[in-house]
Parts: structure tokens; C-alpha cells; sequence
């Protein structure tokens, strides 16, 4: 994964635990979902605002504590 700390890229906190989450090992692991129109893991996401099965947008990112470990916290979806 590549996070940008750029000087205009998010706030101090954020960039925190961007590079604490990266530096693990193994890196703890983002999911941010399925390609467009796809349908949703509802094990792994949760929905935002409407319910559906085929996704439109994320929200926010799943978390694992690595590649193909345990959920840490379920993601956001937007299905159409």
C-alpha cells in the first residue's frame, strides 16, 4: 500500500496512523470494495444511507489487521 504524508494531504492525526498502520508486520490491510456495480460482502461492509447489494460508492475502507486476516472494522458502502 502507498500512503502519501504530503504537506497538503490530511491532518497530523491522520498521518499518524496511516504510517503506524504501514509500518506493522505485516501491514494491517485496507479493502475498499468491490469494482463498481458489484455486489456488496455484507460481512465485511456495512451500508450508508440506503440498502442494496450492488455498490455505487464507499465510504470507508474495511480494515484487517493484514492481508487476509481477521476484521478489524467493516467498511462503509453506498449501494445504489
Amino acid at each position: 500500500m502507498y500512503l502519501d504524508f504530503g504537506p497538503q494531504k490530511g491532518s497530523t492525526a491522520d498521518k499518524n496512523v496511516y504510517k503506524m498502520m504501514s509500518i506493522q508486520d505485516p501491514p494491517m490491510h485496507l479493502d475498499f470494495g468491490p469494482e463498481k456495480d458489484s455486489v456488496i460482502d455484507k460481512n465485511v461492509f456495512k451500508m450508508f444511507t440506503k440498502t442494496g447489494d450492488a455498490l455505487d460508492f464507499v465510504v470507508w475502507p474495511a480494515v484487517f489487521l493484514h492481508y487476509n486476516g481477521p476484521l478489524v472494522q467493516k467498511g462503509v458502502l453506498q449501494p445504489k
